[in-house]
């Protein structure tokens, strides 16, 4: 079993023989013997022990020739296509991913340019060899499908252990109590909870997490930090710091030490996985009220004619 690809293989060709080594065993028995050989021409002719990736003319050549149209998709689209793949949750984020790199999507190239395309490429800058760059790009892909997969397993338990609340401007609070991998990503995502605004209690702390695309919660999380940083006084029996400016001020606040504010992500925190803080004395029932407030009150300005 042969399988070719062109010199330099970028990373949708890498892609595509890493779906076949893992997955392509049922339709090419002898996949595991082959080995990825790169050419700079005289490709020869797909058969019964040859696969090509992304040249020659084959059923994985996504590029023109003999007058016919680039493919919409990619070499690695093509291969995930025929085995199956193409709708697996763990493969489809970066299936999509590397499609849209391939086909020259500027976007993902000017605002990623340290991501995974760019350092197979720099690899071959650097004088790494094909096989260097290829045994490298295999192991982050192999990190990415289990990050995925984990993902996806959280989705199921973080649906049976989330409570949600969806308040009358229609903006969604999540709350969650207990430890669960990338709860914060599914919490915000549309397989998940879809989240405005997500709290989450942990053995870590206290974490809220704000939908970017959100107006009511990126709005919203400047008043709740502000609200649970003046609550926090009055519980502890003395209010220091009234001034709102200050209260909802980045960072953190020396008098009210509890809550650290990141303005920027508009999350806010009560103690993290790197960072402790004292705890809160504030119950959780509590806070989800403020945010309720915070929510609405913000819902209710965005909604005041400009």
């Amino acid at each position: 079993m042969r399988v070719i690809t062109h010199l330099r293989p970028h990373l949708d060709e890498i892609f595509a023989w890493w779906l076949l080594w893992y997955f392509g065993k049922n339709k090419f028995p002898n996949i595991r013997s082959a080995k990825l050989e790169a050419m700079d021409s005289g490709f020869p002719r797909e058969s019964e022990g040859i696969i090509l990736l992304g040249v020659g003319g084959g059923r994985f050549d996504e590029h023109a020739s003999n007058g016919n149209a680039r493919s919409a998709k990619s070499c690695a689209s093509l291969v995930a296509e025929f085995l199956g793949l193409s709708q697996v949750p763990e493969i489809k984020y970066v299936l999509g991913f590397v499609e849209r790199n391939d086909n020259g999507d500027d976007e993902i190239k000017r605002r990623m340019p340290w991501d995974l395309p760019n350092l197979v490429g720099a690899g071959y800058k650097a004088g790494r060899s094909q096989e260097y760059v290829t045994a490298v790009t295999f192991s982050h892909l192999d990190d990415l499908f289990k990050c995925q997969r984990d993902f996806h397993r959280s989705v199921k338990r973080f649906k049976e252990l989330s409570h949600e609340r969806v308040l009358p401007s229609g903006a969604k609070i999540v709350c969650l109590h207990g430890d669960l991998e990338q709860a914060n990503s599914v919490a915000l995502s549309d397989a998940g909870g879809g989240a405005d605004l997500f709290i989450w209690r942990n053995s870590h702390g206290i974490q809220i997490f704000s939908d970017q695309q959100s107006k009511i919660a990126q709005l919203g999380t400047v008043r709740l930090v502000a609200k649970l940083r003046f609550e926090e006084q009055k519980v502890a029996g003395a209010v220091k710091v009234s001034d709102w400016k200050l209260l909802s001020a980045d960072g953190k606040l020396d008098d009210v030490p509890q809550w650290f504010f990141q303005r920027k992500a508009k999350c806010i925190y009560n103690g993290t996985l790197t960072q402790s803080a004292p705890p809160t004395k504030l119950s959780l029932e509590r806070i989800v009220a403020l945010a309720e407030e915070a929510m609405t009150e913000s819902a209710a300005r965005l909604a005041r004619p400009q």
